[in-house]
């Protein structure tokens, strides 16, 4: 009998509890991650949404035996980061993507749009669902995060270094943030789990305070 073809999936990787949440729940559907792609700065290498550094991204993907894929994102070249992501996972025989979008209705759109012109499959195995209670499953799932951003004006430094966790959630929304931070009120580094061989050997240094963020600084304390 022929064997049936593995059906790999790539993951838009953030570094932070969503994209991570969203791999875990493709692997429980069948899919085999195959790597993980992470849109950087291209000035100040790193990660857009989170503010990782390069080798910390890195670190992850060797904690979680995956292949590490930088793409460069400048302001305004959103598509054509998108389209370089999709021929480098097509390259390694990924046609999934795996994306950890929740509710933001926009920004799905786009990224349908991408997928459709570029020739591979989006999957939101997370969309649509109470943010609360993906929180929570994350958790209960084993794995285990920090805070590592946080919006200014929403919330304080403060929380930056915080383990998430049912308190931390709890502080969180009483503050007026989204469980999952979905609105951009805060970002997480995942650092242990399920999808880790190891446990990411990461060290925090001084807070940053930007325009709109306090960001907490983190380091790889040793190669992984």
């Amino acid at each position: 009998m022929e064997r049936k073809k593995e059906a790999r999936v790539f993951c838009c990787w953030s570094g932070g509890k969503d994209s991570c949440l969203a791999l875990y729940r493709a692997r429980t559907r069948g899919y085999v991650p195959a790597m993980l792609l992470s849109l950087v700065d291209p000035s100040r290498r790193i990660s857009r949404s989170h503010g990782l550094p390069e080798e910390v991204l890195l670190a992850q993907s060797r904690c979680m035996g995956l292949e590490l894929e930088v793409v460069p994102l400048p302001r305004g070249g959103a598509e054509a980061a998108f389209e370089t992501m999709a021929e480098r996972a097509a390259g390694k025989g990924c046609r999934t993507g795996a994306f950890g979008d929740i509710f933001v209705e926009e920004h799905r759109r786009w990224i349908e749009g991408v997928a459709d012109r570029s020739g591979f499959q989006p999957l939101f195995p997370l969309w649509g669902e109470d943010t609360a209670d993906l929180a929570r499953e994350f958790l209960a799932a084993g794995f285990r995060a920090l805070v590592v951003s946080v919006r200014k004006g929403l919330l304080g430094a403060e929380f930056l270094g915080a383990d998430l966790d049912e308190p931390l959630i709890s502080a969180l929304e009483s503050k007026g943030a989204d469980p999952c931070g979905e609105n951009g009120e805060f970002h997480t580094l995942v650092y242990d789990g399920p999808l880790f061989a190891e446990p990411l050997p990461f060290s925090a240094g001084r807070v940053v305070e930007t325009e709109k963020h306090f960001r907490l600084e983190i380091g790889v304390s040793r190669e992984p």
